[in-house]
């Protein structure tokens, strides 16, 4: 056990297991409530949204469980939840909920090396602090389903780093063991890409231990292997309800067509101006091309079929040649750094872990050190290699960042600790060590807030904004229940956090995006069987109940575009102005003119 050390007896909480638990806890939810008193949260894509309004039922009419993205044992939870107490928005509370415990985790175990390390509490806390803020702080204003579940991951790594199998408690290393494992499979559950990536950190955790242990201490060595075998288990059993789950003709229909729609949709392909016979010959017109490039999809001739004829099926493992990926690699990273602050803090921190690295090599505490040095090394270069190859895929938007940077800091921050112990330092060491470690907490609450800052000012207003105009157009949807909505990618832009539709009649389930990865899934037609519906394609717009709804936001860019590819299409069709809403959204009905 840990000696208590007599300069912090009166900080009580600091010197036991259970009280850094309560502390660490304590602290993060402080964090959360300063957070909402002046924030209002928001999803950062409509990925969230999409999600949340599976599971409650607001698209499907019925709370479903069986969507994309996450696994099923979350989102049977989740939808029953739903279910149970539709008044609750327990898919916000989840991540809320998700992201704090993490954070009370990894808070615990900064406190623990730090007392460990004798460390002033003022000085943990404040470390405790910086990193929630450089991290954790974007997905509570920011939420996305990917981030919070490399917090997560990152959480079941710090409790994983903490555990020190020579002065902890047997009870205390098999809490710890546990807490991981399901923070890691939590991980994995929530979204598997985040899993992979958190992985790769994970490793880098494993070969501390390892070296850690290395001098005959064969408990490291028997805790490493429980734990992987512990996730392997878990993950097989999820892989495998989850392929048992959508074993069905519809989800396997869909996962094959899904393939083709992310080439055609986030990578460069066979354009119609590049082979305008090949796109004839599929039928599609130019106009109908241009409207697939906005993320028209609901037609017939959008399928498989037809997107096999000039994209290959997405796979991480098909490369293009070197030219490309480099001029992705200059591109998404130019872009993500010119356009977003927290990377630039993120990057500067990364620097000075392999600068402190290399300080602990010219002060030739190899020996000493030798387990953190390697780690740390490996964190760093690890780092860059995946962002790299993240970027050169073109697969680098600030949620992918995160996923990578997260855990990376995480790893970086503890590790860090770790190197200043007294018993090996000098006071000149410790001295710089410390002083430093002030200067870049310090540094880091002052970029984090910069960086936020401009997430608060200008992305949140945005999407507020948007998604109060969403609102208004689904309060119309709900009021003419008799219809149907056809809306384009504008009204798809919900992204309120706490928008709630507990009342089974009165939910936005007659209002259909025109384009998404939610079209053709088994929940979308779900949703068509709810409105008495076998299909909804471009031929439907002339059905008597099917309307459309388009933004002003572009000057309805999307209604010309499509009015274009019906006049040339459909011969005599015409759109008639119908209705507006609020002034963002203007209803169209789309009718048989006079020849």
């Amino acid at each position: 056990m840990v000696v208590k050390s007599k300069t912090l007896k009166p900080f009580s909480l600091y010197h036991t297991e259970h009280g850094r638990w309560i502390l660490s806890f304590s602290i993060s939810a402080l964090i959360l409530f300063c957070v909402f008193l002046f924030v209002k949260p928001v999803f950062m894509t409509i990925d969230d949204s999409r999600l949340k309004y599976i599971y409650a039922g607001y698209s499907t009419g019925t709370p479903t469980s069986l969507y994309l993205f996450c696994y099923y044992p979350l989102s049977a939870i989740v939808s029953t939840l739903y279910s149970l107490i539709p008044q609750v928005p327990w898919y916000a509370l989840y991540q809320f909920g998700t992201i704090g415990f993490a954070s009370g985790i990894i808070g615990k175990t900064i406190y623990k090396i730090c007392y460990e390390n004798k460390i002033p509490l003022p000085l943990s806390i404040l470390f405790h602090i910086a990193y929630y803020i450089s991290t954790c702080l974007i997905s509570t204003v920011l939420m996305h389903f990917e981030i919070t579940a490399a917090i997560i991951g990152s959480a079941g790594i710090a409790c994983f780093v903490g555990i020190d199998t020579k002065r902890d408690s047997r009870k205390v290393r098999i809490i710890d063991y546990v807490i991981s494992s399901l923070c890691l499979i939590a991980c994995f559950i929530i979204q598997f890409n985040a899993f992979y990536s958190t992985a790769c950190y994970l490793l880098v955790a494993i070969a501390f231990k390892l070296f850690v242990g290395c001098k005959g201490n064969k408990k490291s060595f028997k805790s490493i292997a429980v734990l992987l075998a512990m996730l392997v288990v878990l993950i097989v059993g999820v892989k495998v309800q989850d392929k048992y789950l959508k074993r069905t003709d519809s989800w396997q229909e869909y996962l094959a067509y899904n393939k083709y729609r992310v080439s055609f949709w986030d990578y460069p392909h066979i354009t119609y101006e590049e082979d305008p016979e090949l796109f004839e010959e599929m039928g599609w017109s130019e106009e109908f091309y241009n409207l697939t490039d906005s993320m028209y999809f609901m037609d017939r001739r959008f399928d498989k079929e037809s997107l096999s004829s000039f994209t290959k099926p997405f796979s991480w493992f098909s490369y293009s040649d070197f030219d490309s990926l480099k001029a992705n690699f200059h591109d998404q990273l130019s872009s993500l750094l010119h356009s977003e602050r927290l990377p630039i803090i993120q990057s500067c921190f990364l620097g000075f872990v392999l600068t402190w690295t290399i300080y602990l090599l010219l002060r030739r505490k190899w020996i000493v050190y030798r387990p953190q040095i390697i780690a740390l090394l490996l964190d760093f270069f690890g780092t860059s290699i995946l962002i790299t190859v993240l970027a050169a895929r073109g697969r680098l938007p600030l949620r992918a960042w995160l996923m990578a940077l997260i855990p990376a800091v995480t790893v970086g921050v503890l590790l860090m600790l770790m190197t200043f112990k007294p018993r090996h330092s000098g006071r000149r060491m410790r001295g710089f060590a410390l002083g430093g470690s002030i200067v870049l907490s310090v540094l880091v609450l002052i970029g984090g807030v910069w960086a936020i800052q401009k997430v608060i000012k200008k992305d949140m207003p945005w999407r507020i904004q948007r998604s109060d105009k969403v609102l208004l157009m689904e309060e119309y949807i709900i009021d003419h229940p008799e219809n149907v909505y056809v809306y384009d990618h504008l009204g798809c832009q919900n992204y309120s956090v706490f928008a709630s539709y507990p009342d089974s009649e009165s939910r936005p389930t007659n209002g259909f995006a025109w384009g998404s990865s939610y079209i053709y899934t088994p929940a979308y037609y779900e949703q068509l069987a709810y409105n008495n519906l076998d299909s909804l394609f471009t031929e439907d717009f002339l059905r008597d109940n099917v309307y459309f709804i388009s933004g002003t936001e572009n000057k309805l860019k999307y209604k010309t575009m499509l009015e274009a590819m019906l006049a040339k299409e459909y011969p005599g069709v015409v759109m008639e102005e119908v209705d507006t809403i609020d002034k963002a959204f203007v209803v169209f009905k789309v009718v048989k003119g006079v020849s």
